[in-house]
């Protein structure tokens, strides 16, 4: 179990650097370049998730002396993927922005020689960006709420742990009391009964004692006077 935890922090250390470089080059990149770094930065995000919910469910099978360590870890990778989908998506929208705000300045400066069914399909264009935009925004929000909850959910889940075993350490207390408080009434009801024993025992020698004096007492010749032996 142990082996296959150190193996998903690895693999999670290891994605979030690539993660990492990727949201970088991102910041180079324009048009379909861009799109495609994007799709594959979104993959590897999901990845690292699922990699972080079986890291978390390899977690709990943990003893709890073994558990504190790598609960600090979950944090910090945690905190990483939240910290990277953040950075995707400004650095994302940010050049979505800058590419759109490109557009419209060439637009203004071309406009005079576009026909007005040009300027509209441009117009429609950028409307159409800029709903893109929105509905990107509002799904990275969502995201990150999501992310948010699993952290909240996470939490809750660990306190209850920690209230079951609270409450199992408590429950081993009281059976322990239980079964000292057992040990000693046994231990003299022992001490009793031996004592018991010991005075049967000496009445029952003593008894014997006398019987066997009586017979020798009964079994003994009796001494006869010389002046009786004379006559």
């Amino acid at each position: 179990m142990l082996d296959e935890i150190e193996d998903y922090d690895e693999r999670l250390t290891k994605i979030c650097n690539e993660i990492s470089s990727s949201i970088n080059s991102l910041r180079s990149l324009k048009g379909r370049s861009r799109d495609q770094k994007s799709e594959e930065i979104s993959d590897q995000l999901n990845k690292a998730k699922t990699l972080y919910r079986s890291f978390k469910a390899e977690l709990r099978e943990l003893p709890f002396n073994e558990k504190e360590s790598w609960q600090k870890k979950s944090s910090q990778h945690n905190d990483t993927i939240t910290g990277l989908i953040n950075d995707f998506n400004y650095v994302r929208e940010t050049a979505e922005k800058d590419e759109l705000m490109d557009g419209r300045t060439d637009n203004t400066v071309d406009k005079e020689q576009m026909t007005p069914h040009q300027l509209l399909d441009r117009g429609l264009n950028i409307q159409d960006e800029s709903l893109e935009s929105t509905n990107r925004m509002k799904k990275t929000i969502a995201q990150t709420d999501q992310v948010g909850m699993n952290t909240l959910v996470t939490l809750n889940e660990q306190t209850e742990q920690i209230q079951r075993i609270s409450e199992g350490v408590d429950k081993i207390d009281s059976n322990l009391k239980i079964a000292d408080r057992e040990i000693r009434l046994f231990v003299k009801r022992m001490a009793t009964d031996k004592c018991i024993a010991v005075l049967f025992l000496l009445v029952v020698l003593g008894f014997i004692a006398v019987i066997i004096y009586a017979i020798v007492k009964k079994n003994k010749p009796q001494n006869v006077p010389n002046s009786a032996k004379d006559v």
